[in-house]
Order: structure tokens, then C-alpha cells, then sequence
């Protein structure tokens, strides 16, 4: 019980130092289990990432598809023309907290 106990808190203390948790879906495909901390990474596809982990799991998805491997290009936002996020409400957020500069449309 007690070996058990230890071999449990092991697991646990490798996934949070790992940041990342990768199990297999039912399709075969991984599935990853990042933690929500923001450190945006510009990925070697051209896309900004909430976080490396975030990266590495796309990457993972790739990978069984046959597609070249993620790097990271630079730690934050890819350049503005290629900013590309994974979602709407994450462009909304960083917009908000001015993590990316708006330029006004001149015509």
C-alpha cells in the first residue's frame, strides 16, 4: 500500500513538472492535458501558442498525420502579420490586455 502511495505521488509530481499530460483518444490520435499559465510561443508553423506545452501537443497531432514536427521560433507573439491564434476569445483577451497592437485602418 505504502509503495502504491509513493508510486502515485511520483506520477503526479512527473505530470506537473512536465506540464503536459499525453494519452491516446479512442481515434488514436493524443490528447494532452496543459496547464493554463500564459507564455505565448511563436511556433514554426507561423501560429502564436498559449504555452510550449500547447505547441508540443499540436505538434504530437501532427506528427500522426505525418506532418513535420513543431519548434519554437521565439518565446511570445509571432510576428503581427502571422499572429494567428487557436481561438477567437484568445485573440479578444490578448486585444484586451493590449498584448497585441491594434493598427487603425486608413483608407
Amino acid at each position: 500500500m505504502k509503495s502504491l502511495l509513493i508510486c502515485t505521488v511520483f506520477i503526479f509530481i512527473a505530470v506537473a513538472i512536465s506540464n503536459t499530460f499525453e494519452i491516446e483518444s479512442p481515434d488514436g490520435l493524443p490528447v494532452c492535458v496543459c496547464t493554463r499559465i500564459y507564455m505565448p510561443v511563436c511556433a514554426s508553423d507561423g501560429k502564436t501558442y498559449g504555452n510550449q506545452c500547447e505547441m508540443e501537443c499540436e505538434s504530437s497531432k501532427m506528427l500522426t498525420r505525418g506532418l513535420e514536427k513543431l519548434r519554437v521560433l521565439k518565446e511570445g507573439y509571432c510576428d503581427s502579420d502571422d499572429f494567428s491564434s487557436n481561438t477567437i476569445e484568445e485573440d479578444l483577451a490578448n486585444i484586451l490586455e493590449g498584448n497585441i497592437p491594434i493598427e487603425p485602418v486608413v483608407e
